[in-house]
């Protein structure tokens, strides 16, 4: 995806619209800042908003607002073509897992790109780990904490996924685990 802000946040430039981009979000009407994916064949524009909610747009689609903003954007779940991690991140969005992804509001270290998402989850042993996934660059953070003690694992970060590195590994485990009992 490319930028269309810097990290101060001065826009390096509006999508092309045609007759410009939505002027906020459709639900709770806070601006939205915009990057562009490269799937949709022309590109499509893609944001999410503070409120969590994500919107996609396509330039030559002004009027088209997609049901699934992130499908728009990145294909199908079970697409091949689609990234290892938004895979992970659409399968476990819906049925059996319906995780709660959450949007991290910060850009991602290693892209720049506002689009993280973050979840907790309930491991075998009562253990919860929290774990973020930037749906841009793949980067994965995966952080263990044990219930007795307060005891926590230091969080490990990574974007291999074939073979998966320590990170990846680890954001796999946490979300594929079964419920607990």
């Amino acid at each position: 995806m490319a930028a269309t802000e810097d990290d101060d946040g001065a826009g390096l430039g509006e999508p092309d619209f045609g007759v410009g981009p939505p002027c906020g979000c459709p639900a709770c009407g806070a601006p939205l800042h915009w990057s562009q994916t490269e799937e949709g064949g022309n590109g499509c524009w893609l944001a999410i908003c503070t409120c969590g909610r994500p919107a996609a747009r396509f330039p030559r689609r002004p009027d088209y607002e997609p049901d699934d903003p992130i499908a728009a954007a990145f294909g199908s779940p079970r697409a091949p073509a689609r990234p290892p991690w938004v895979r992970v991140f659409q399968m476990t969005s819906g049925y059996p897992w319906w995780l709660p992804w959450r949007h991290v509001l910060r850009r991602c270290p290693g892209c720049g790109q506002s689009v993280t998402f973050a979840v907790w989850t309930t491991m075998p042993g009562r253990r919860t780990a929290y774990s973020e996934l930037c749906l841009s660059c793949g980067r994965a953070t995966s952080e263990h904490l044990w219930p007795r003690g307060g005891m926590r694992e230091a969080p490990v970060t990574g974007n291999e996924w074939t073979p998966p590195c320590v990170a990846v590994a680890r954001l796999r485990r946490a979300v594929f685990a079964p419920p607990p009992d």
